[in-house]
């Protein structure tokens, strides 16, 4: 504990930064609590005015939603590794420091999530976002771009290499963990 590498107190203290990334990047200045979510997608159908940064906040952070954006943070760890030839333990990937780059590439990924434009799409109040749908659901519209009942929800599905890639660089560029 004194030398800051007990793993379980890594595991926390990680997971918090990864949290509050995700707090800041999604809530922070964005969501209005005057507002809040009850049947949001409900009062979206009946012409009711939601700011899209409340939209986004509330739609990404539902359960089922940020189950699999977390699918893709983790995969954002597990290819940085894999990319520098390191071997990581897919259920202890937050036991050891994450560098400085990869929190670089996994804020770029969140970053790149939260700009789709389905999160503000108010034509998918009903479709997609009107009800529960299950995590399968979003896996399947972030692996393809459509949901399993057909609509298209993404121009494509999403690309790790698309996603850590900063706006304003091509994505033909080459990307490199090690900056």
């Amino acid at each position: 504990m004194e030398t800051g590498t007990n793993p379980r107190q890594l595991e926390r203290e990680q997971m918090i930064k990864l949290m509050s990334m995700f707090a800041d990047i999604f809530f922070a200045g964005q969501w209005d609590p005057e507002i809040k979510g009850r049947k949001l997608e409900d009062r979206l159908l009946k012409g009711e005015p939601i700011p899209p940064t409340h939209l986004r906040a509330w739609r990404i952070a539902r359960e089922e939603v940020l189950a699999n954006v977390l699918k893709w943070v983790r995969l954002t760890i597990e290819n940085y590794y894999a990319f520098n030839a390191e071997m990581v333990e897919k259920d202890k990937i937050l036991h050891k420091i994450l560098p400085d780059t990869l929190w670089v590439n996994i804020e770029t990924v969140l970053r790149n999530i939260g700009d789709l434009p389905c999160w503000v799409d108010t034509k998918l109040a009903q479709t997609i976002f009107g009800g529960k749908p299950n995590r399968d659901f979003w896996k399947k519209i972030f692996h393809d771009g459509v949901s399993p009942t057909g609509i298209r929800v993404l121009a494509h599905g999403l690309d790790l290499k698309e996603l850590i890639t900063p706006k304003g660089v091509s994505k033909n560029a080459p990307v490199h963990s090690k900056l």
